[in-house]
């Protein structure tokens, strides 16, 4: 019964979704290929949707291509892709201060215990005291 509900409400919410979403048309020939996509020496050839029960099977296929249109979308392209894992690198640095993630974690592993022992400390100390002063006794009566 729960499960009928939970799948009927996320039909109803799909259902929605589909309505907010505006239909576009695409080419199944001669797709529009990224530039980029040129720069590594393939283009778009055609897009094959087949339906299957429960899914969706989308493939496509691909030409070579010898000279890119666009070489200067190129050099940016390839640029980026030698940079990126530079500046990935120098932002993770930066991050945890010049440290690698493993020393970083020891450290913080370390500080964490260390203010775990003083803690305890002192619920110990403050456990000690109490029990010199405090005697509590139960007085049970019968009516």
């Amino acid at each position: 019964m729960e499960q009928m509900l939970l799948v009927s409400g996320f039909n109803l919410q799909m259902d929605q979704l589909f309505k907010m979403v505006k239909p576009f048309e695409m080419p199944m020939k001669n797709l529009p290929t990224p530039k980029e996509m040129e720069c590594l020496g393939i283009t778009l050839s055609d897009l094959n949707l087949n339906f299957k029960k429960g899914y969706v099977e989308m493939t496509c296929g691909y030409k070579k291509v010898d000279r890119p249109s666009d070489p200067k979308v190129c050099e940016k392209f390839f640029e980026a892709l030698t940079e990126g894992p530079k500046q990935a690198k120098s932002n993770v640095d930066s991050l945890f201060g010049g440290k690698s993630a493993k020393e970083f974690l020891e450290e913080k592993s370390k500080e964490f215990e260390a203010s775990y022992d003083k803690l305890q400390e002192t619920v110990k100390d403050s456990g000690s005291k109490g029990d010199d002063n405090d005697d509590e006794t139960v007085v049970i009566e019968e009516l």
